[in-house]
């Protein structure tokens, strides 16, 4: 009696989780085919409440970021070291596929912004001639440093007569 017992429990245990895994899967089906359906809606439903509680989130990020700091820090060196290569490799990849379009995008910034542009360029070439200057005035002042000692040894080896 005990062995039939033993069988029967063991196919209600079956039963049970076989009815488990198929709720579960009707229940993702459910869940997919509401939010295929309602999409919009709930991605608006979504937004206002980031909007409206977007303090709140604010502040817990902060909050956890500031609490972790060396291991996010770690775990991002972490995955730096190990996926360097391949996120360059991406990123050359996603730059050729769009090559056309960065550069239509650069060209319309430098359009729209032309005078920051000519700025920064006049800025730049002011600051390099400049710094071309600061050279030549060095080499000026260093000859300028050696010429009293040129002198005086001038001086030392043809002394003036009276």
């Amino acid at each position: 009696m005990g062995a039939s017992s033993t069988c029967s429990s063991d196919s209600h245990e079956s039963n049970s989780t076989t009815s488990s895994s198929s709720h579960h899967d009707r229940t993702v089906q459910y869940r997919k085919a509401y939010y295929a359906k309602n999409k919009e809606k709930e991605i608006a439903r979504m937004k206002l409440y980031y909007e409206t509680n977007k303090e709140k989130f604010s502040a817990y990020g902060k909050e956890y970021y500031e609490r972790n700091r060396e291991k996010e820090l770690d775990r991002f060196k972490a995955y730096r070291a190990k996926n360097l290569e391949r996120d360059l490799e991406r990123k050359k990849q996603w730059y050729a596929r769009n090559r056309e379009k960065i550069l239509a995008y650069a060209k319309a910034y430098d359009l729209k912004n032309r005078d920051k542009r000519n700025a920064y360029q006049r800025e730049r070439r002011r600051r390099l001639k400049e710094a071309a200057q600061g050279a030549t005035v060095t080499k000026v002042l260093d000859a300028e440093v050696k010429s009293p000692s040129a002198m005086h040894m001038d001086f030392l080896l043809n002394p003036v007569q009276d």
